[in-house]
């Protein structure tokens, strides 16, 4: 395991136990204490005991731990973009090719966006006026 950033001594004198030379019980090595529940307990609040500790600090550790999982995160993102962009294209090719079926089920508001992309492409745009007396009719 491991203590502190760089090692155990970064928790000198820290706000926790200001004048003293004490760290977390956590930066005890286990190891070196008998399975009795309580050998541990505040290990590391006495003085002198830096025998006990963990010697390494925790950022290369952490380190390690994050670039192992930011692969995983990565290859996570990659295969969502991908099934994202797929079931786009699969939209855009079934709304181009005019099915009114597909149509039908999109919400009101929804069909009116695509109805003035339409008009916009096809130069036949109404103002938001001419609409709304088109669509009380």
């Amino acid at each position: 395991m491991c203590c502190g950033v760089e090692g155990y001594a970064d928790w000198f004198y820290s706000a926790q136990w200001p004048g003293h030379r004490f760290v977390p019980d956590s930066c005890c090595d286990s190891t070196q204490f008998s399975d009795d529940r309580g050998a541990m307990t505040n290990c590391g609040k006495v003085e002198g005991n830096e025998q006990v500790f963990h010697k390494s600090g925790c950022s290369v550790m952490f380190t390690d731990w994050l670039l192992q999982h930011l692969a995983i995160v990565g290859v996570l993102a990659l295969m969502f973009v991908m099934v994202e962009a797929s079931d786009n294209a699969s939209a855009r090719h079934i709304l181009m090719r005019g099915n009114s079926d597909f149509r039908s089920l999109l919400l009101p508001q929804t069909h009116m966006a695509f109805s003035i992309a339409r008009e916009i492409r096809e130069g036949t745009k109404l103002s938001i006026r001419e609409r709304r007396t088109n669509s009380t009719d």
